[in-house]
């Protein structure tokens, strides 16, 4: 009489699920690991983080953007860049997706240089306090 007693179902056709808002208190980063110029692109090779669990234990562990794009269903990374000519003025800014063999191209064809490019790796959507790289293009 003083208590209550609820039924609880848990409905296993949610589509989030345990772990699934596990980004926000553990948020990853990304972190530029190299530059290299090419004729049409610079590529950025990137480390990114991932949470290794035991029970309630928990920690980050750095690891080459390669090894990430073979774990199956790992949220995959994306650059954001901002391209700016000699004079500061915006000249092109996107998204570069991973491409094989697991780095970021940002396509620098048919702009003249100098240049300076600013790219911003991110996973999961985070860009809270993100790893910003400015590289200079002779």
């Amino acid at each position: 009489p003083a208590g209550a007693v609820l039924r609880v179902v848990r409905d296993f056709s949610y589509p989030l699920g345990v772990g699934s808002y596990n980004r926000y208190p553990l948020p990853l980063r990304v972190f530029v690991a190299r530059v290299e110029t090419r004729a049409d692109r610079l590529e950025v090779h990137a480390d990114v983080e991932r949470i290794e669990r035991f029970a309630r234990e928990y920690r980050i562990v750095t690891e080459p953007l390669p090894a990430r794009l073979a774990q199956k269903d790992a949220v995959q990374p994306v650059c954001r860049y901002v391209v700016l000519d000699a004079g500061g003025a915006v000249v092109r800014a996107g998204t570069a997706p991973v491409t094989p063999p697991g780095v970021f191209a940002v396509p620098l064809d048919g702009l003249a240089r100098p240049l300076t490019a600013l790219v911003a790796p991110a996973v999961g959507g985070n860009l809270t306090n993100a790893h910003v790289q400015a590289i200079r293009v002779e």
